[in-house]
């Protein structure tokens, strides 16, 4: 496909997102309220599940006009069905959460505050189950956060958690958090991680959403074994211990990826970001 034509399907992409947004949440999510009798719990599951739906609307519109294209999908593994769990993942792409909150029906996330106070998105996200939070600025408030999504997850929503706490860099992992691994141990809800990989760089930390690779980027997911956080606690380890244990594990895999992948160097504009902060 030309690439001016890919940009332009580029362009319709992120103007039917932001359309589909206002959408849902000036006009469809109210109806559902008012039509579920004001149930407000009821409400939000059933705008869960219908943005999840809407999501791989958009996920097949990006693939039919040549955004994106991606491998086997992942699928609720049958002894986690019907409970709540605990979804890990590397976050090398904006669109990764988009992926797992269409495979993973009614799980939830957390969105950023400012996002949920945002015109385009405000309504909407307010009315699922969806987690809104600022980012702590004390330990204290960290301590609340996780609390409160310790209590999420007991109440039966599975819910996904990038440990990076942001989109990877480049060439590397972020260091990992621990939060997603005391969640699980807290709650008695396993932990199901995910490792995803994309061959170009698309919507990577340092892109604007209308940069375009030079092919269509395809993305791979790999679901692992689910694991019983909260049985190897009790074992005698620590949720630092398991998070450590495993981002070793995501490092190693990452490198190995990144030796093979058909980009072999940071684009000139990625390689001069710098984002000291994260």
């Amino acid at each position: 496909m030309p690439f001016l034509l890919r940009r332009f399907f580029s362009y319709l992409c992120v103007a039917t997102f932001f359309a589909g947004c206002l959408v849902l949440g000036f006009g469809i999510f109210p109806l559902f309220f008012l039509f579920g009798i004001f149930d407000r719990g009821g409400h939000r599951r059933r705008c869960t599940r219908v943005l999840g739906v809407g999501y791989g609307t958009f996920l097949l519109m990006m693939r039919v006009l040549g955004q994106m294209s991606w491998g086997e999908r992942l699928r609720v593994p049958p002894e986690l069905e019907g409970k709540p769990y605990v979804i890990v993942a590397n976050h090398p792409s904006w669109i990764d959460v988009v992926y797992l909150l269409h495979w993973f029906p009614g799980s939830t996330c957390v969105a950023k505050g400012s996002w949920s106070r945002s015109f385009f998105f405000g309504t909407m996200l307010r009315s699922t189950n969806y987690i809104p939070t600022d980012v702590p600025e004390d330990e204290a408030s960290l301590t609340g956060a996780l609390d409160r999504m310790v209590e999420h997850v007991k109440s039966g929503h599975p819910l996904i958690i990038f440990p990076e706490g942001t989109r990877s860099d480049f060439e590397s992992l972020r260091r990992f958090r621990r939060g997603a691994f005391e969640i699980a141990a807290r709650s008695g809800a396993p932990l199901l991680p995910v490792f995803i990989r994309c061959d170009q760089p698309f919507l990577m930390k340092g892109m604007s959403v209308w940069e375009q690779p030079n092919a269509v980027a395809h993305y791979e997911f790999e679901a692992w074994p689910p694991v019983d956080v909260a049985k190897e606690v009790a074992a005698g380890r620590t949720a630092k211990e398991i998070c450590a244990e495993y981002e070793d594990t995501y490092r190693e895999r990452f490198a190995r990826w990144v030796e093979r992948r058909r980009f072999p160097a940071a684009p000139r504009k990625l390689a001069s970001v710098s984002d000291p902060a994260e």
